[in-house]
């Protein structure tokens, strides 16, 4: 549901007819670029409808996702200050999808004369450095399973049940290929952790993760995420039923899917 910019906390202290001064809205289709890497970084986005990721293509061309952001979330921020070029581009996954844009001299002008603008924006990228550092901490050096068990739960944390990416663009998030992300999901439904009607999976997950997780083991415990050995001595989580009272999520893949 679209938000509208007045509303956000970001704008608070930013008096409307300054705010609408501005910023200007821009609308987007499913799949369109807001900005690409590279390009010089022209000023703050804000979302206000549908999603968008961050992706960063490296050298070798593989293409990694840092984050997939929603209504009142901030995007294009890195080089505001210094001027430097989207280290990353943004890509829309919704099909309306509607940007607020401030452009760099206007968002530094606000910046620097509405304090309660400053603290938001400030507050929004300690909150963005949070999430990266613990998502970094959770994943880096886990078998994919849990990887793809983590991201999703963090998905579900921050948008809510409904998690509509691609395999691929999965992938981009765990960096590895959209088929062992396929052959992961498929895993999980074998052992009763997903449903998959009509290609929306039911995925049954923990209000929290056990300490055992983010050591890359998964402890059999009654009421808690199990796991079972694999080769090599690494563990794959299982997912228990949603009569013991934990949250359901779906990943609804969203309609570029293909797997």
């Amino acid at each position: 549901m679209p938000i509208k910019p007045e509303s956000l906390p970001l704008f608070q202290g930013v008096p409307a007819p300054l705010l609408a001064a501005s910023s200007v809205v821009r609308s987007y289709r499913l799949g369109e670029f807001v900005f690409r890497q590279g390009e010089p970084t022209s000023g703050l986005w804000v979302i206000l409808e549908g999603r968008t990721d961050i992706e960063r293509t490296g050298p070798d061309s593989v293409i990694h996702t840092s984050g997939v952001w929603q209504p009142g979330d901030i995007v294009g921020v890195a080089g505001i200050w210094d001027g430097s070029g989207y280290p990353a581009a943004a890509r829309t996954l919704d099909a309306h999808t509607r940007l607020l844009w401030v452009e760099r001299d206007r968002f530094l002008r606000l910046y620097r004369t509405v304090p309660a603008f400053a603290e938001a924006v400030s507050r929004m990228l300690a909150e963005r450095l949070r999430y990266s550092q613990e998502l970094v901490s959770d994943t880096r050096g886990r078998p994919v399973a849990v990887q793809v068990a983590v991201i999703l739960s963090t998905l579900m944390a921050r948008q809510g049940a409904d998690v509509a990416l691609t395999h691929e663009d999965l992938a981009h998030m765990v960096g590895t290929t959209r088929e062992t992300v396929s052959r992961v999901l498929s895993d999980f439904h074998h052992r009763g952790g997903w449903t998959a009607p009509t290609g929306t999976f039911g995925l049954w997950m923990p209000a929290r993760w056990p300490s055992g997780l983010k050591r890359g083991r998964m402890p059999r415990a009654s009421g808690a995420v199990g796991g079972r050995r694999c080769r090599r001595g690494a563990f794959r989580p299982d997912f228990g039923p949603a009569s013991k009272g934990w949250p359901v999520g779906r990943l609804t893949e969203s309609p570029a899917a293909t797997g």
